[in-house]
């Protein structure tokens, strides 16, 4: 028998071989991957630098350049904490603390079950350490290398400091809401106390936030505050740190936590600002304590807080108890209705130096997140608009009331001037001065209210609706937003106006720096050109300037009159009462005031006191008084709104038509060409030899747009009006209306007799019908057909009606 070959059962097939060589080709490059990710991860772990620690604070400077006053603690050593808060957050946060050198394997592998039970996260892993790395060095940012380099610092932390140094850098550093960086802090924060003297069942809650500031913090979400405080009490029971009657007399006290408006003052909503803007850039959790120089001005917010206490002092704004007991305040608000908000502007850089969010307790910034109805205050941008589009302060608009048929045989005049008085032909400066309803909503129709609302757009509102600038939306030239706009926002688009035409951003943060000055945020130079948008021209912002200047010289914004300083602004108020508005500027300075229920009922709180415009107007001029009487006056802005620039020519206008006068020349007479005489009157009126007449002009109503026609065609004259045609009256009237009431003003029955004011156009009623003779058309009544008195309810009379319908929701916006 001779040998046979063996068979070799080892032997792998080439097939085999080739599929063996690809998996562990693909095994090595896998691992050399994850080699080389957990190296760049590794790399790129910032450096471990504790010496000379100062704490986590984050310091605020107002523009002295001064520390403000906060209260925040500082680095407290370990031995001055309170044992119940060590204890606190190690049953909470890290049971095997002491057992573990930085990560804890069971930990993780807990948390890992746990979630996967849950199907979403529920439990974290991060030990003491982790969650200090990740605290002092990395941020709150998710990844995996982040989380690489969480363990990696862990564990060098745990190298280089005692567990008693870890745990000193942990209650020092960590972030506990409401703006608390540290133990010391949260404990001033939340109770007012140095955190040696906190209580068990106060430093148990505190150990409870950390997890999730937002979200456990007693300042927003009390319930859920003190459900994980009982966690906190039950774990420290589990580990013996507590008896059983420690932990239910804890269980058993009353969560009493100190409001953050009350620990920090009126200032609180600057404040908060400020540290979301810091929040937005470097986390909640800041890496190294950081110096940021804000815009507050301390005699600026002084002079806010002044004048608003000394319109309550004098019982111009009620305080509790003042409310007429008929209306329905509700317990919570009575002490605190209505709510005021102010925000202070410079108006060349945009650095906010004042604002008050609310009054009384609430932490809800009204100055920034209570969008609101902005009523006559609003007007300006509207006059804007015409400004924009050639039109000027002395052309002339018929403030006559315009209606709309609502049913077959029912008339709705709308809209209404806040006094019920029509003035008939009045300059756009009148109009504005007065308030003047009918006149805003005539201009911004002409111009279109979507057209209006894309030149709104360019003043920066970021509140307002889609709905908002619909072509038959007309209530939107008075304020009749979907929603609102904030102070904040008003304040910015009007400082507009105070700088020549350009929109500059407001801002709270100018530069913030790490401990050692190195300048990581700096708010961008708002001198630059490409900060600063042109929204105006400065011809165009001097004569909206200039139109707000006489509002408050003679116009509704007279309680806003300054004693040494020129202002200029617009009161408002929303229909009902509802909101009470005044934004207003100097030379500098821009400010916005609102008052208001925050439940938007009307603030009339008994037949002698309702809050309107003209009261925002009187806390805005104590507020300016006061701040401007305690500084000198800034001499570096680069537009002086109440100067005249460039661009602008002087004319002649005849001063009851408005035409060019070609017989009274002027030595001020600019060189401009000069168009033929335009007619300015509508055709409602001709002018009687015989009576005296007021002036449709002054002085400031010379000052055009230098352009090729300084008067622009006529935006309300028909092109064939002839005005020397005679033989209608001109002025006042008595105007029976009729017994069947047949025209109804927003809803309600309009009767009796009519006077309309000197100058308003009329026109007549069909006796057979009470209604107008041509509700599309005008129909003048001579002085010889109505010089005869007509009893009250006969059919015939006559109406101040004009022209055409008008759609839109009522509304009456008083000044």
């Amino acid at each position: 028998m001779g040998n046979r070959p063996r068979g070799n059962h080892n032997t792998i097939s080439p097939a085999a071989a080739g599929i063996l060589r690809v998996v562990y080709t693909a095994t090595g490059v896998v691992l050399a991957g994850i080699g080389i990710f957990l190296v760049a991860a590794l790399l790129e772990a910032p450096e471990i630098d504790l010496a000379d620690d100062p704490g986590p604070d984050i310091v605020l400077y107002d523009t002295n350049e001064d520390e403000i006053e906060l209260t925040e603690g500082r680095f407290t050593p370990l031995p001055r904490m309170p044992a119940a808060l060590v204890d606190a957050i190690i049953a909470v946060e890290d049971r095997r603390f002491f057992e573990h050198w930085g990560i804890d394997p069971n930990a993780i592998l807990r948390a890992a079950l746990a979630n996967l039970r849950n199907m979403s996260v529920v439990q974290g892993g991060s030990t003491l350490t982790q969650q200090l790395a990740r605290t002092l060095f990395l941020g709150r940012e998710q990844t995996l290398q982040r989380k690489i380099q969480e363990a990696y610092i862990a564990l060098r932390l745990e190298q280089r400091y005692s567990k008693a140094e870890i745990l000193e850098l942990y209650l020092n550093h960590v972030y506990f809401g409401s703006g608390s960086h540290g133990a010391a802090a949260a404990a001033r924060r939340y109770f007012d106390q140095d955190v040696a003297e906190l209580e068990l069942h106060q430093a148990a809650m505190l150990a409870g936030i950390p997890r999730s500031p937002a979200y456990y913090t007693p300042a927003a979400h009390p319930e859920i505050a003190r459900r994980r405080r009982a966690t906190v009490l039950h774990s420290m029971y589990d580990m013996g740190y507590i008896s059983q009657g420690e932990r239910d007399a804890a269980l058993d006290a009353d969560l009493e936590v100190l409001d953050r408006r009350e620990a920090l003052g009126s200032e609180f909503y600057f404040i908060d600002y400020v540290y979301r803007q810091v929040e937005q850039l470097f986390g909640d959790s800041p890496q190294s304590q950081l110096h940021v120089y804000t815009t507050l001005d301390p005699d600026a917010h002084q002079a806010a807080e002044q004048a608003l206490q000394s319109m309550i002092d004098d019982g111009i704004l009620p305080t509790d108890g003042s409310a007429d007991s008929s209306r329905e305040t509700g317990s919570e608000y009575a002490d605190e209705q209505p709510q005021a908000a102010i925000v202070l502007l410079d108006a060349e850089s945009g650095g906010i130096r004042a604002m008050i969010g609310g009054r009384g307790s609430s932490e809800f910034n009204r100055a920034l997140y209570s969008p609101r109805q902005p009523g006559s205050a609003f007007k300006p941008f509207v006059y804007s608009a015409a400004i924009k589009r050639g039109d000027h302060p002395g052309m002339i608009v018929n403030d006559l009331p315009v209606y709309e048929e609502k049913t077959e045989d029912r008339y709705e005049v709308w809209p209404r001037n806040f006094d019920d008085v029509y003035r008939g032909l009045v300059s756009y400066r009148t109009a504005l001065e007065r308030s003047m309803n009918v006149p805003a909503v005539r201009i911004a129709r002409d111009i279109g209210i979507p057209e209006l609302r894309s030149v709104v757009e360019d003043f920066g509102f970021s509140t307002l609706h889609e709905d908002d600038g619909e072509a038959e939306h007309y209530s939107f030239a008075l304020g009749g937003l979907t929603e609102g706009v904030t102070p904040l926002e008003m304040a910015a688009a009007y400082s507009v106006f105070a700088t020549g035409g350009y929109r500059v951003p407001p801002h709270a943060v100018v530069r913030i720096a790490d401990r050692s000055d190195n300048t990581l945020y700096s708010a961008a130079d708002s001198t630059l050109e490409h900060r600063r948008e042109s929204i105006l021209t400065e011809a165009e912002a001097f004569l909206i300037s200039d139109m707000l200047r006489t509002a408050v010289e003679r116009g509704t914004g007279t309680m806003a009159r300054l004693t040494d300083h020129t202002a200029a602004g617009k009161t408002g108020t929303s229909d009902d009462n509802t909101d009470a508005w005044f934004t207003g500027y100097t030379r500098e300075l821009v400010g916005s005031v609102w008052l208001g229920d925050d439940r938007s009922k009307p603030m009339q709180y008994n037949s002698h006191h309702e809050l309107t415009g003209v009261h925002a107007s009187q806390l805005w001029g104590r507020l300016m008084e006061h701040y401007l009487d305690s500084r000198e006056s800034a001499e570096d802005s680069t537009f002086d709104p109440w100067e005249p620039p460039e661009g602008l020519q002087q004319i002649d206008q005849h001063r009851f038509t408005g035409t060019l006068d070609e017989t009274t020349g002027s030595p001020e007479f600019t060189a401009a060409p000069q168009p033929s005489a335009v007619p300015r009157l509508p055709p409602q009126i001709s002018l009687p030899e015989d009576r005296p007449l007021a002036l449709l002009y002054d002085d400031a109503d010379r000052l055009l747009p230098d352009r090729e026609d300084p008067l622009p065609a006529p935006r309300f004259l028909p092109a064939d009006f002839d005005p020397d045609r005679p033989g209608y009256r001109f002025g006042a009237a008595r105007i029976p209306l009729g017994s069947d009431a047949t025209v109804f003003p927003d809803g309600e029955s309009f009767t009796g007799t009519y006077k309309p004011a000197a100058g308003e156009p009329v026109q007549h009623i069909d006796p057979e019908t009470g209604l107008p003779s041509d509700p599309h058309g005008i129909q003048l009544q001579t002085a010889t057909r109505i010089q005869q008195p007509i009893p009250l309810g006969a059919a015939a009379g006559i109406l101040n009606l004009p022209q055409g319908g008008l759609s839109g929701s009522p509304i009456d916006t008083p000044p």
